[in-house]
């Protein structure tokens, strides 16, 4: 108690005894802060100061009313009946104990009391309580409080999960939670004060004995190591130790992620499986496209003798009855290879190899080039074809021209073949996007056979078509609607459908291309090399082994007034450029000894290389062939079969390009 405390009984003389208990009150604590009354044997209250007034809400005059028992808190009243009965027997002439009162507004307070009895004498029976009280209910509500944290941080760790361990820094457990159990099998008491080393693996016992080692800094410490269970099994625990306040015990709390790191493992061998896995993929496709490559270049290099004879034979002169036979070796020719290069897309699609140039160019060209193409087969057919690029389209843009006529050649040429009367339409409409793009919508509408909703849904699946019979009634491999919708999605655009049986259809494709300048457009399509191939000629350096493409392209060549000469292989063009001038050379890639690409790098190595043109001649069509024949130092590309007007065409724009080297403009445009 802050104030005065008193022991021992108070003897009262009579003179004391007459005084007013006022008086008794004001001599003894006149002026603390402290409370003071005083009662009678039976608890009336007889006097009070202001203190102990304020701390029980009553006035004095009030407090004179009420009963002493009426303000004990009930749980208190039998504490206050023994402590009283004990000094009327005389065996404490003071006590001091902390009680409840029940104040007037009826809240509870708690005081420390300290009471002494006062007697006339020590034999006369007790006549006056005195009462010092200190209000504590500030003390008692912070050690309620820290009561109910330390009861629910003792329900935590009691029930905690993990492992809730207090160790020495000489090593020894000091203090285990329950949950070693549960953990490692063991009792709290099993453990606490033994080394923690002794529960460790032999193997890790550095590494938990360095973890612990670092909390000296001041820093929580992760700790992961194998701890023995009672059953003899190692068990993976991982916790965060930190080092307590007295700098001698370190707290950690650990779990068991055994089964975790197992998990893990095997989660890690199923990665290992499954990056083998991909890695078998990955080659298989590797294979799957070089097997495309090859089976490319060997089918394409006997097909472009058969094309190109044919072609060629087609030129001679003929009876009507031969020229029917030619021309139906040419056209089945040209029908096989557009099923290789439908089946050589789709794989490269899967494969992921088909990349898209980005090149200006002109859509009203490219449309007026595809259109050309078709207007033959419509008007075969008695079919009302026509196309209209709407005003206000952009007209040059950057992108792919090849694979954008490809998707319309593809779109059109099926309205065509199946619309039997009536008309094919194709309306193209453009309008920028932001500021550097244009968004193309072409719509192709016939009057056709149509397709039934049912069969919608496998309309651009890969060798599917509308239904089996059409591929009988029509031809076609299934794949060229796949293909195209694949395009369209590579150009940031899609392909879709509108169709009923009997009211044709509408198919729209959309894609997004870069804008362009309509100067730096050249001319890509039909009439890329308008220019009279017959008003150029000159020497021609030709390697390619295959004994009947090289009479072909000699045929091709020397009927158009240029001088050719034939080597087999590589090495025998690389002599060959090195003994004689030539104004061009077409170098077939695959070829024994040396193939083309490495006869184009010693060629590109010689002094006066760069003035003459290399033409790729390869029967491969994989993507990057092309850029692969760029990247060594070839100037362009043909891939075989080879059509002699092409062919013928290509030189003549080379050779011109030859011819104005001396010129200070830049080379044209690879085509």
């Amino acid at each position: 108690m802050n104030g005065l405390i008193i022991t021992g009984e108070v003897e009262l003389g009579k003179s004391l005894l007459a005084s007013s208990l006022q008086e008794v009150v004001a001599t003894i604590l006149g002026d603390t802060s402290i409370g003071a009354a005083i009662t009678d044997e039976t608890g009336r209250w007889l006097n009070a100061n202001a203190a102990y007034c304020n701390l029980l809400g009553y006035s004095l005059e009030e407090l004179k009313q009420v009963d002493f028992a009426r303000l004990t808190h009930p749980d208190d009243r039998g504490l206050s009946v023994q402590w009283k009965t004990d000094m009327l027997n005389h065996r404490a002439g003071t006590t001091v104990f902390e009680k409840r009162y029940i104040r007037k507004d009826g809240r509870v307070v708690w005081a420390r009391l300290n009471v002494i009895v006062l007697r006339a004498d020590p034999a006369s029976e007790a006549v006056r309580f005195l009462t010092l009280a200190e209000d504590i209910s500030s003390t008692k509500a912070a050690e309620e409080l820290l009561r109910q944290r330390e009861l629910r941080f003792r329900s935590l760790i009691e029930n905690a999960l993990d492992m809730i361990a207090v160790i020495h820094t000489d090593g020894r457990f000091v203090y285990l939670s329950p949950s070693v159990d549960k953990v490692l099998g063991y009792t709290p008491g099993e453990m606490e004060g033994r080394p923690v080393n002794q529960y460790v693996h032999p193997e890790d016992v550095q590494t938990v004995e360095l973890s612990l080692g670092e909390l000296a800094s001041g820093a929580p410490e992760t700790v992961i190591g194998r701890f023995r269970h009672r059953d003899g099994r190692w068990r993976i625990l991982e916790g965060v130790a930190n080092l307590l306040g007295n700098g001698t015990e370190i707290v950690m709390n650990s779990r068991d992620v055994t089964e975790w790191f197992e998990a893990h493992g095997r989660l890690q061998d199923s990665n290992q499986k499954l990056a083998q896995a991909l890695a078998y993929a990955r080659e298989a496709t590797e294979l799957k496209s070089r097997f495309l490559a090859n089976m490319s270049h060997e089918i394409r290099t006997p097909m472009n003798g058969i094309l190109g004879m044919s072609e060629l034979l087609l030129t001679t002169g003929l009876t009507s009855e031969q020229q029917e036979y030619a021309a139906a070796i040419h056209l089945g020719t040209t029908s096989l290879l557009t099923i290789i290069n439908d089946i050589l897309d789709i794989s490269k699609i899967e494969a992921g190899k088909l990349g898209l140039e980005s090149v200006p160019f002109r859509l009203s060209e490219a449309v007026e080039d595809v259109a050309v193409l078709l207007m033959s087969s419509a008007s075969e057919k008695g079919i009302d074809f026509t196309w209209n690029v709407e005003s206000g389209t952009p007209e040059a843009v950057n992108g792919d021209p090849v694979r954008f006529r490809q998707v319309l050649l593809n779109l059109l040429g099926n309205a065509i073949k199946f619309t039997a009367a009536g008309s094919v339409r194709l309306n193209l409409a453009g309008k920028p996007e932001g500021v550097n793009r244009v968004r193309v919508a072409a719509i192709v509408t016939d009057t056709g056979i149509g397709i039934a909703p049912e069969q919608q849904k496998f309309l651009f699946e890969s060798f599917r078509q509308a239904d089996n019979s059409t591929t009988r009634r029509y031809g076609g491999t299934g794949l060229g609607l796949t293909i195209s919708r694949e395009l369209a999605r590579m150009m940031g655009g899609d392909l879709t459908c509108d169709s009923a049986p009997g009211a044709g259809a509408a198919f729209v494709f959309t894609a997004v291309f870069g804008r362009a300048e309509g100067k730096a457009c050249p001319r890509v399509g039909l009439e890329s090399y308008t220019a009279d191939p017959a008003s150029l000629s000159g020497r021609i350096l030709l390697a390619e082994d295959n004994q009947i493409n090289a009479r072909l392209a000699y045929r091709i060549l020397t009927k158009a007034g240029h001088t050719v000469h034939i080597v087999a292989d590589g090495q025998q063009a690389v002599n060959a450029f090195l003994h004689e001038p030539w104004d061009l050379v077409l170098m077939d890639v695959q070829m024994p000894l040396m193939d083309g690409f490495e006869a184009t790098r010693q060629i590109r190595a010689l002094p006066e290389s760069s003035s003459v043109p290399i033409i790729a001649l390869t029967a491969n069509a994989m993507a990057g062939d092309r850029e692969a024949c760029l990247f060594v130092g070839m100037n362009d590309y043909l891939s075989k079969p080879l059509s002699g007007s092409l062919v013928l065409s290509k030189i003549a724009h080379w050779l011109r390009w030859r011819d104005t080297l001396k010129a200070p403009e830049a080379p044209p445009t690879r085509l």
